[in-house]
């Protein structure tokens, strides 16, 4: 009997410790999103919080007009890029922005 209390106690504090991450935005639908990006935002100084912002919107453009070409609608590249960012925190965030920029200088340098 004391090894199951011991047992789920343990799944307990687990599970608690999971939930208590950092935020991670959600892409799911534009309300989720919006959420998640405050969620995010509230986490962050208020320098981070610019970054951020300029970030987000900086890797959408970014994605919109590199796929300019391809003949996707603007719904197949939201699609591709939410699938990108979704489930990451700020950040991985940054971190996809600073893979992007490198990618861009390299092929600028060609």
């Amino acid at each position: 009997m004391t090894k199951t209390i011991k047992f789920l106690a343990l799944g307990f504090a687990i599970s608690l410790l999971a939930a208590c991450g950092e935020p991670k935005l959600d892409t799911s639908t534009d309300e989720t999103m919006k959420s998640s990006v405050q969620n995010i935002m509230a986490e962050l100084s208020p320098e981070d919080q610019e970054k951020f912002k300029k970030t987000i919107t900086g890797i959408y453009m970014i994605g919109a007009l590199a796929s300019m070409g391809e003949g996707k609608s603007t719904e197949e590249i939201k699609e591709s890029i939410n699938s990108k960012l979704d489930d990451k925190t700020a950040i991985e965030i940054f971190e996809v922005a600073d893979e992007i920029r490198q990618k861009m200088n390299e092929k600028n340098k060609k």
